[in-house]
């Protein structure tokens, strides 16, 4: 088997004993520009964590306090941070409710 890595992409290819490329795969790590990335929350005491693939497609993090009739998005403001291959923004956890969204 010989593997190459490039980047966001892996290539696997599976050689016969006379060095013959019996079969292969390639698997692309970044999402298709037509899928949403998943928003994900962890909670701690104090503190909300929102984390969100990073894409070669920018998206920005906004919210609202209000999911019942005009719908008012916000951006949020608070710094961007990468841990490994998500972006994360830590927010106040002592809000009741607050909802997120993605937005190219």
């Amino acid at each position: 088997m010989v593997i190459s890595v490039a980047g966001s992409r892996l290539d696997a290819q599976f050689l016969r004993p006379n060095a013959n490329v019996d079969d292969y795969f390639t698997i692309l790590k970044d999402r298709s520009e037509t899928t949403r990335p998943l928003l994900r929350i962890n909670t701690a005491a104090e503190k909300k964590r929102v984390l969100w693939p990073r894409t070669t497609t920018p998206y920005n993090l906004e919210s609202t306090t209000n999911l019942a009739g005009q719908i008012s998005w916000r951006p949020v403001t608070n710094a961007v941070s990468a841990l490994g291959r998500r972006n994360a923004i830590e927010v106040d956890a002592t809000e009741k409710q607050r909802a997120f969204r993605l937005r190219r």
